[in-house]
């Protein structure tokens, strides 16, 4: 594999470079890590993703909403493309629940 950084030519050598030379590229962590030589707890993303996931649902289910009310408060009417946009969010939303193929052990 191409590594994304060059770590063979430091600062010293090329001043224009835009990258500090401690950059490490991202196969030379992940071999390293492989080989059991890079220790200590993996970086975790988890409180992020989640706060992200359900920011965009919030934000998701708020406009989805307003869409509705006011094609319905503006007497405009209901269309199809609005159908498949409620089906499509209940399906997302409480559809994978019973098809789970990895429950949750209690």
């Amino acid at each position: 594999m191409r590594p994304l950084l060059n770590r063979e030519s430091p600062n010293s050598s090329n001043p224009s470079s835009p990258f500090p030379s401690s950059v490490a590229d991202l196969t030379d962590y992940c071999s390293r890590r492989l080989a059991g030589l890079e220790t200590g707890p993996v970086p975790d993303i988890g409180p992020g993703s989640a706060a992200a996931i359900w920011t965009l649902f919030g934000a998701a289910t708020v406009f989805l909403s307003l869409r509705v009310y006011c094609k319905v408060w503006r007497s405009r009417g209901v269309w199809w493309d609005d159908v498949v946009l409620v089906i499509s969010w209940v399906c997302v939303n409480f559809l994978p629940l019973p098809l789970n193929p990895f429950p949750i052990p209690h």
